[in-house]
């Protein structure tokens, strides 16, 4: 069977992902969601602000609705893997992530539970 994903073309979607890094908002990154979470209780505007820097660094990549903020932070607590990386950044970082993603989905019409990704 003829490989139809040539590795020049991998190469080259990789390095298409790697020139978007620089754009990606400190907000949306683990040690920026650490400073800012100091006293932030999700729901909160400043953590629904927070939801939506982190929704719009995504964005970066591609479209992201609400729901599928919710389904990407589903596995802050759910994988293990995950939740090693965001709870070495901070303790109780993935937990915490993961409230402020599902309840600014709330003020947007979303529940959680019942969130797709579309």
């Amino acid at each position: 069977m003829t490989d139809i994903y040539p590795a020049s073309a991998e190469a080259q979607h990789l390095r298409s992902w790697a020139s978007r890094g620089p754009r990606h908002d400190p907000a949306g990154a683990p040690g920026g969601m650490t400073d800012a979470r100091a006293g932030v209780r999700p729901g909160s505007a400043a953590a629904n602000e927070l939801a939506e820097r982190h929704r719009a660094s995504v964005g970066a990549y591609f479209d992201c609705a609400h729901s599928m903020q919710v389904c990407l932070g589903r596995p802050f607590v759910t994988d293990p893997g995950y939740r090693a990386f965001y709870d070495g950044v901070a303790p109780g970082l993935a937990v915490w992530l993961r409230d402020v993603v599902d309840a600014n989905a709330r003020a947007h019409g979303v529940d959680p539970e019942a969130a797709v990704w579309e």
